[in-house]
């Protein structure tokens, strides 16, 4: 038996199964994690540690990998809003709304007028 462990919004561990002599049509389903996604999480981690060039480095890593301008500077907003950019229809924009603490503020995603 295979086990995949993953980190479920740095709070609870989950383990799920793929039984030996399953094929493709396995009965479990089991979390797939883009390692941008995990990337993204790590410069989290660093900007709140106070380490904004690593965490500069790993946001500028993704960017390169899409074939984009890197950043100069990184701040939580420019952080958020590369995570919605990266991870736009993948489910985590509200989960990511509420941990940077901005998913009650009436402006978020309205265009200014």
């Amino acid at each position: 038996m295979i086990e995949f462990l993953i980190a479920a919004s740095f709070q609870a561990m989950l383990s799920y199964f793929i039984h030996d002599g399953s094929d493709c049509y396995i009965s479990e389903d089991f979390p797939i994690v883009r390692s941008a996604d995990v990337l993204l999480m790590k410069a989290e981690v660093l900007l709140h540690t106070g380490d904004e060039e690593s965490a500069l480095t790993l946001v500028n890593q993704i960017k390169t990998r899409a074939g984009l301008d890197n950043l100069t500077e990184l701040s939580m907003e420019e952080l958020l809003a590369e995570r919605g950019r990266e991870l736009y229809m993948e489910g985590h924009r509200r989960n990511d709304l509420i941990r940077f603490g901005v998913y009650s503020d009436a402006a978020v995603g309205k265009r200014s007028q």
